[in-house]
């Protein structure tokens, strides 16, 4: 919005841009988006050409033939014109076949008036990448623009070197090292860095110039895709103390059994400079590996018919191959893993073996191109790689490793009818007293065990009145649960023993849950609280018998309205007491 005429005085207008903006932020996505609404109708490579191998206005596609790649550029051409009155222009190709069918204004200046061959192409520039077309390689341009000794000099000069799929990653991690550890120097971003960095950082810079020499091929396979019998993806992951690297191959089986590996994507991160395990690292090593395989298998047109992840570490493929244990706090890391592969995709490689293992300690810029991170190490090139490959991993030593959370065992003792003191063990004895005696002993030996043996009580000192009056109300809670546990429900609910011989007593609950015998008895002063709650003891009980025939004895032998009566007295009141009585009485 801005004045109209450019005149402060007069009114706002809107403006509104009737051509593509360039450098705006969303520039890249506005230009995305319009290329990707030209072609929604297309046919479908036209499409898919556009929709996945276009970064805002640059293309790159691979062909089988020439043939192949003119048809589809000119009939993109034509849409691209038809539908958004855009021009598809500077067309490079490494093919002269394919130059040469398109007229002069639509190919790249670097290619124009070329007739013979295109050994005298300069490289060209996509995306970033150098690609020298005579040769059908990538390369590298480094700039000798020196930068100033500062952290953000330094900086500057890691991050201008380009390297999207990671073909110099071991070369490069070398200057990010070296940059974590100017970090630590305690200086300004645009103060001198002390000297002590100054050597390393000059030598890593000027063997950079070396990348301008190496010749990555572009292509994985000089082969059409007609000829490809089976394709396999290999990745490698491995860390050490100071980073942590992945790396991907493909191997291509041909139709007449040979085979070839290609570098696909490689990358290296540095690793913290404290706090960390070995373990840990290559846990997250493996991390990286497994995002590294979810972007090539997202991104890659080619089909892969088998996938297999490498590593060196016995420890992790334990974790990723564990089901019963749980960590402390790279669970997370695991399921990663476990998300995106399965434990029998994952497989050991010996550190020799490891070509991950040259992009976490660094080597020399001219000894790239021909080391084990761009051809691919020996078990892939060989005819039958690992085939002593292990089925199954253990994890190592789980009680001592730190990051495996011990495993805690709890067990429950659960008692059944046989194992507890129930009312049919009293069954075993014939006297009231002896089965007190009995209870008594096992109860001082059962807290004797709770004490030291200094302080533990002899099983032979007499058991005193008090406790034979405890014991007695613990047999009567054991009887009267055993009995009406029904009943005694109602009652703690409040509720009356409706339909039952209890209701005429009027049962009630005392402070030990003993039931006890209510009425109107409670008013009066003269009687004592056993006579006038007495315990009411089920007819058929042993417990029964046992009291009879105990207070029988008291009373030496008397007949059944003095035993009866006697047993009233001492707080007790059996239901149906007057036959159960004279039926023990008349049996002796």
């Amino acid at each position: 919005m801005w004045y109209k005429d450019n005149d402060p005085s007069q009114d706002m207008i809107e403006y509104r841009m009737t051509r593509h903006v360039f450098g705006n932020s969303p520039s890249p996505a506005v230009a995305t988006c319009g290329l990707r609404k030209c072609v929604s109708d297309a046919e479908e490579d036209v499409k898919s050409f556009v929709y996945r191998n276009f970064y805002v206005d640059d293309g790159l596609m691979s062909f089988d033939c020439s043939d192949e790649a003119v048809n589809l550029l000119s009939r993109t051409q034509t849409t691209l014109k038809k539908e958004g009155n855009i021009r598809l222009r500077k067309i490079t190709s490494n093919s002269l076949d394919v130059i040469k069918a398109f007229p002069q204004e639509d190919l790249a200046k670097e290619v124009t008036g070329i007739e013979l061959d295109l050994s005298e192409a300069p490289l060209q520039r996509s995306l970033g990448i150098s690609w020298d077309i005579s040769k059908d390689s990538f390369t590298f341009q480094v700039t000798s623009t020196r930068r100033p000794f500062t952290k953000r000099g330094v900086l500057a000069t890691i991050n201008g070197l380009y390297d999207p799929i990671g073909i110099v990653v071991p070369v490069t991690i070398r200057g990010k090292l070296i940059m974590q550890d100017i970090m630590s120097s305690v200086t300004d971003w645009d103060e001198p860095i002390p000297h002590a960095f100054q050597a390393k950082w000059h030598n890593w810079l000027e063997s950079l110039a070396d990348l301008q020499s190496i010749l990555i091929p572009r292509y994985y396979v000089n082969l059409p895709s007609s000829e490809v019998e089976r394709t396999e993806l290999h990745v490698f992951s491995d860390a050490s103390q100071k980073a942590i690297s992945a790396v991907a191959y493909l191997k291509i089986y041909d139709v007449s059994g040979g085979h070839h590996v290609s570098f696909v994507h490689g990358k290296a991160k540095v690793a913290p400079s404290q706090g960390q395990t070995i373990p840990r690292l290559e846990l997250c090593a493996a991390v990286l590996a497994t995002r590294l395989k979810d972007t090539i298998t997202q991104h890659l047109t080619v089909h892969i018919d088998s996938t297999t992840m490498y590593t060196d570490s016995r420890v992790v493929l334990g974790y990723i191959n564990n089901e019963h244990r749980r960590f402390y706090v790279y669970g997370n890391r695991v399921d990663v893993i476990r998300h995106s592969t399965t434990s029998d995709q994952w497989t050991y490689v010996s550190s020799e073996d490891n070509p991950a293992d040259i992009g976490t300690r660094s080597i020399p810029a001219n000894e790239i191109e021909q080391s084990a991170w761009i051809q691919g190490p020996s078990v892939l090139r060989s005819e039958h790689p690992l085939d002593h490959r292990e089925t199954s991993y253990e994890l190592l030593d789980p009680e001592e490793d730190k990051e495996v959370r011990p495993v805690i065992v709890t067990k429950m003792t659960s008692a059944s009818q046989e194992t507890v003191i129930g009312v049919h063990r009293f069954e075993r004895f014939s006297t009231w007293r002896s089965l007190v005696r009995a209870i008594a002993r096992i109860k001082r030996l059962a807290k004797s065990y709770r004490k030291s043996l200094e302080t533990r009580e002899s099983l032979v000192t007499p058991v005193t009145t008090s406790n034979l009056l405890k014991l007695s109300c613990l047999l009567y809670s054991k009887f009267n649960r055993h009995a009406f546990l029904v009943r005694l429900v109602l009652l703690r609910r409040g509720e009356n023993c409706t339909g039952h011989v209890l209701l005429s007593l009027s049962p009630i609950l005392d402070s030990n849950g003993i039931m006890r015998v209510g009425g109107r008895l409670r008013q009066g002063r003269k009687y004592t609280c056993l006579e006038i709650h007495p315990v009411i003891i089920p007819k058929n009980s042993h417990i029964a018998g046992l009291i009879i025939h105990h207070f029988h004895e008291r009373v030496h032998h008397q007949g059944r309205h003095i035993t009866e009566g006697k047993i009233r007295t001492a707080g007790y009141w059996i239901i149906g007491c007057k036959r159960k009585v004279t039926s023990l009485i008349h049996s002796l």
